[in-house]
């Protein structure tokens, strides 16, 4: 059809939304239409009705790009604009690429002269056009690269200061809609960018990396409510975070402090939050300072700040990204960005003190995990992670600092323990050398490794361990390594032997957990977690590997299952009723060092053969539940000969150096 028709853009609009929804629901509700028709013995093609559900979304596109096109016409000078009765405007029925280049480039200048206008109207009107724009060429690439390359970028990072002058900080879910429609196109637009299906100047995200006024909160909005991390372009989510990350050492902090209830010479000072007026959230009209709220107000304030926090949402996106993540985190020997992310500011003080490390955990855990398809970068976070680590525990901080924020805050240290675990055997090699230069290498063995010293390790654990949980899921996923590494020893004594190195990081463990100093509930959420992690590998890692692989295979696999992707295999929480049987399970295993976790490797190699009438192995695996279980669980060791027990020694060996090694380290180094 090439003949031109009038039509209203709303109308138009409004009409191509419900032939999609249309079609959605046919899609959707085919198998209830056709067994409905069918109940009345009656037939019905389905794959015709199916055809119509396809032509419909196939026009649903195109009469947004008419609608559209109308809506530029609308407001712009020149042959386009013929009817100018009401909203009609002339529009040609094939929206070509070049006409929706050049309706990218009008839409720029359209909006960002909107913007400009001292009418809140107007300016609400440009934000909902903005979002009509996106939501007909979010797919549009040469209206994408138009509207982008002619300063897209400065008129969307202004939108929505105006929907919180309308809304306040509690956004309306209209606005949220709109917002999202902007996440859209950003999203879209910066993945053709990296596919370089579109090109864009160096500069053009510049005003969102570093928005005008310092205003992070308008950036973190462009990205919070759309599209997961993986739908943008991993260039921009790094330079985004990169630039939100710097804003945050400038602007900081992103919490207020907490005051605790004083005398004041007679006069009790009930306390509460304190803030500065510079903070960030204070522009977005959020006041929390016990001077000025009561309690209830300050909580409410509380939640606002949270629920508006721009660096949330920013490396929220970000960990969702691995590929960004990467990019931001593994800058060889610079651990800059890494010591941004392990920070104790994360977290909330006051009488009940919050986490908000989250999505600083999952930057760290998505840049460090892939150990098989980027085994360089990812080696390269996890050495500056390490580095950034030992960097926060060993920092000056003065009593203030060390009354509000007393320790890594939880969600964090489970990102270091992932980390941990995920390169256990570079830590456990890197154990024995106290000024060995960080790096990372290719030893031949198990791919890209890196190497640290038993400085860095010795202030890595420190921070680390100060949380239970993440404390004794490690000591989980090494005590598998050990009964893997023994397992795959046994079997091939030409493969590289990580026990003693093993055997002297869970020393090292031991060391550092006599200085946690954990009470009764925290040893208890340690044990927890250990015994869990370390059944849940036996049952799950162990038995899922085809047959014992070569060193290589054993070195990458076991650490990509031990710590999964997400992180989730560390830390699950569906499994209470595991955990505490896995508690009872092992409760002795202290009266027998390391010789349970090498015994188990030793039956899964099939070196040694599993006891018969023993109720401590069932099954071929190792649980001892009782005093008497363990009694005789170490007689029957002392049945099974040198070539058993000269593992154990290895290990053995490794854990009474790490009373040398880092006694004296920490010694020297320590806090």
């Amino acid at each position: 059809m090439t003949d031109y028709v009038s039509a209203s853009a709303s109308r138009m609009r409004s009409l191509a939304r419900e032939i999609k929804e249309c079609s959605d629901a046919i899609l959707s509700d085919e198998p209830g239409i056709k067994s409905g028709i069918e109940g009345w013995e009656a037939g019905v093609d389905t794959n015709a009705l199916r055809n119509l559900a396809g032509w419909l979304k196939d026009e649903a596109g195109p009469m947004l790009d008419r609608a559209a096109w109308a809506e530029t016409a609308l407001n712009q000078p020149g042959p386009v604009t013929v009817n100018r009765a009401g909203d009609w405007r002339t529009v040609p029925w094939n929206i070509t690429p070049e006409l929706q280049r050049q309706e990218g480039y009008a839409d720029s200048a359209q909006l960002a002269r909107l913007m400009q206008s001292k009418d809140p109207k107007v300016r609400d009107q440009a934000a909902r056009e903005a979002a009509w724009a996106m939501e007909a060429h979010v797919d549009d690439p040469e209206w994408l690269e138009a509207f982008f390359t002619t300063g897209g970028a400065q008129v969307l990072s202004s939108l929505p200061r105006h929907l919180l002058a309308r809304d306040g900080a509690t956004l309306s879910e209209d606005s949220k809609q709109t917002l999202r429609w902007y996440s859209l196109g950003i999203a879209k637009a910066t993945k053709l960018q990296e596919q370089h299906k579109i090109t864009l100047p160096g500069t053009v995200w510049d005003p969102i990396f570093h928005p005008a006024g310092d205003d992070l909160w308008s950036s973190g909005m462009l990205v919070a409510h759309g599209p997961k991390g993986d739908q943008y372009g991993s260039q921009f989510l790094a330079g985004l975070a990169g630039g939100a990350l710097d804003w945050k050492e400038e602007h900081g902090p992103m919490r207020p402090s907490y005051s605790a209830p004083r005398m004041a010479g007679n006069t009790f000072v009930p306390g509460g939050y304190v803030q500065n007026d510079g903070d960030w959230w204070t522009s977005l009209g959020i006041d929390v300072d016990y001077l000025d709220t009561d309690a209830k107000d300050a909580e409410a304030g509380i939640a606002k700040i949270r629920a508006n926090d721009p660096l949330s949402f920013i490396l929220g996106r970000t960990g969702e990204n691995p590929e960004a993540s990467r990019a931001l985190l593994s800058v060889p020997n610079d651990p800059t960005r890494a010591k941004q992310l392990v920070d104790v500011h994360w977290q909330t003080p006051g009488p009940v003190p919050l986490d908000d490390s989250g999505p600083a955990s999952l930057v760290i855990r998505a840049a460090t995990f892939d150990r098989k398809e980027h085994g360089k970068d990812s080696a390269n976070a996890a050495l500056n992670v390490i580095r950034a680590a030992n960097f926060a525990y060993r920092s000056e901080r003065n009593a203030y600092d060390n009354e509000q924020y007393p320790k890594l805050p939880s969600a964090l240290t489970k990102g270091l323990s992932f980390v941990a675990a995920t390169y256990g055997d570079d830590l456990a090699g890197s154990t024995d050398t106290a000024d060995l230069i960080n790096g990372v290498a290719d030893r031949g063995v198990g791919g890209l490794h890196f190497q640290t010293n038993s400085t860095e390790i010795d202030g890595f654990l420190h921070a680390l361990m100060s949380d239970p949980a993440a404390t004794g899921a490690l000591e989980g996923a090494l005590r598998a390594r050990l009964t893997l590494s023994a397992q795959l020893q046994s079997t091939d004594p030409s493969l590289p032997d990580y026990l003693e190195d093993l055997g002297r990081l869970l020393g090292a463990m031991n060391l550092t957990a006599n200085d946690m100093k954990f009470d009764a509930a925290e040893a208890k959420d340690k044990d927890n977690a250990n015994h869990r992690v370390y059944f849940d590998a036996l049952t799950g890692v162990a038995s899922g590997l085809p047959g014992l692989p070569d060193a290589q295979t054993f070195l990458v696999v076991i650490s990509s299952e031990l710590a999964a992707a997400n992180g989730d295999a560390l830390f699950p929480t569906d499994n209470a009723t595991k955990a505490a049987d896995a508690s009872q399970a092992v409760t002795y295993r202290n009266l027998q060092g390391m010789r349970i976790e090498i015994a188990q490797g030793l039956l899964q190699s099939g070196t040694l053969t599993p006891p018969v009438g023993r109720s401590f192995c069932q099954g071929g695996v190792i649980k001892i539940r009782t005093e008497q279980e363990a009694v005789e669980f170490k007689d029957w060791w002392s049945t099974v000969g040198s070539q058993a027990t000269d593992f154990e020694d290895r290990a053995q060996k490794g854990f009474m150096e790490a009373n040398a090694i880092f006694a004296a380290n920490a010694n020297k180094h320590g806090k």
